[in-house]
């Protein structure tokens, strides 16, 4: 029986197409090739881990660099997914392994490593290794009605008279940067096309300022996660931005691939983590989804306890989704130090939907 690891790189790709389209789909192929387009690979090559049996792939798991900061230092750390192995023929040593090999172990410069789509036994598995969970939001979605009387006849339309969904209309993707969906004072919530020189300044005032944990949204970071999507009209991205042309916050909003009238908050961040901040730009959402949009709901995974209020205030409606699919783990005392004292509260923006693969 002969065995090899290689690592998961442009090169091997092929190796695990078959394993991961009978494991997780065809359309997770996509997610891959985004994983092997991590800015990041220019530093470190490897993406992951595939376990050899006889020359055919048994078992893999990918690994997802992110930079991310305490303070003002910037570190590494690692988000893996799309653990998976044949259901028949792969020894219980290739898979432990092949996550030994995926981890931060490998990847010397790791010093946390996080993920926020854990499956209930991943979770278990995890928890014995010494893994934590993330905030209680990971436990339940969060939605507001956009359309009130559209959501109203879609619930009758389905449950009374048990009727297919119909299609939904869609939005003109027209851009439009200045066109305002709220105001506050000199603050404007606009449509943004793409993550140009602004973000980069907004990023170096938000990091000189940062007391605690955040993973980073440099703009090479955000134009590989949304930056294709954006331009295109699959993502819409809306800035709070003041008459001097400056940034103080964004938030990507993406309609769901199955459901398209129900948007989903992908990313959301504002300098200084200003509450006030968030609620502006949560308003300038729900209005460009009630003017632009065909929107039922919108709706929000996650985010720090300390927000949840002004979450509450345009989300109001709370649906339980099970067990908390956030988990972190490090065995660095000084970052262990950090998230558990203050990574949930008001000096990080930690724990929301940017912190792992959700948004891939």
């Amino acid at each position: 029986m002969a065995i090899e690891y290689l690592d998961f790189t442009e090169e091997t790709f092929p190796l695990i197409q078959e394993l991961v389209s009978d494991s997780f789909g065809k359309g997770a192929l996509n997610a891959l090739q985004k994983i092997l387009d991590n800015p990041i690979r220019k530093i470190i090559v490897p993406a992951g881990c595939i376990g050899i049996k006889n020359g055919k792939a048994v078992c893999f798991k990918a690994s997802i660099m992110r930079r991310l900061y305490f303070c003002q230092q910037e570190s590494f750390g690692l988000v893996g997914g799309y653990f998976c192995k044949t259901k028949k023929g792969c020894p219980l040593s290739v898979t432990l392994e092949v996550q030994e090999r995926s981890e931060w172990t490998h990847f010397n410069p790791c010093r946390l490593r996080f993920g926020n789509t854990c499956i209930y036994l991943t979770m278990r598995m995890n928890a014995e290794l010494g893994a934590q969970q993330g905030t209680e939001s990971w436990t339940e979605m969060r939605f507001g009605l956009i359309h009130p009387l559209r959501f109203l006849w879609l619930l009758i339309w389905r449950k009374v008279f048990h009727l297919p969904q119909p299609d939904p209309h869609g939005f003109k993707h027209v851009p439009d940067e200045i066109r305002s969906y709220a105001t506050e004072g000199e603050a404007h919530v606009r449509r943004v096309m793409d993550f140009d020189s602004r973000f980069d300044v907004f990023w170096k005032r938000y990091v000189s300022k940062n007391r605690g944990i955040v993973v980073s949204r440099d703009v090479e970071t955000l134009t590989w996660l949304f930056g294709e999507d954006v331009r295109s009209g699959k993502c819409v991205l809306l800035a709070v931005v003041r008459d001097t042309n400056e940034l103080e916050g964004f938030i990507v909003l993406r309609p769901m691939p199955d459901s398209p009238d129900r948007w989903q908050i992908m990313d959301m961040i504002a300098l200084e983590n200003a509450p006030e901040r968030m609620d502006l730009l949560l308003r300038g959402a729900r209005r460009f989804l009630k003017k632009e949009t065909s929107a039922i709901t919108l709706e929000s995974t996650g985010f720090p306890d300390f927000i949840q209020p002004v979450l509450n205030k345009h989300m109001p409606h709370l649906q339980k989704t099970g067990h908390n699919r956030f988990e972190w783990i490090s065995n660095d005392p000084e970052v262990v130090r950090v998230i558990e004292q203050i990574g949930n509260t008001r000096d990080s923006w930690f724990f929301g939907p940017f912190d792992g693969d959700y948004n891939l």
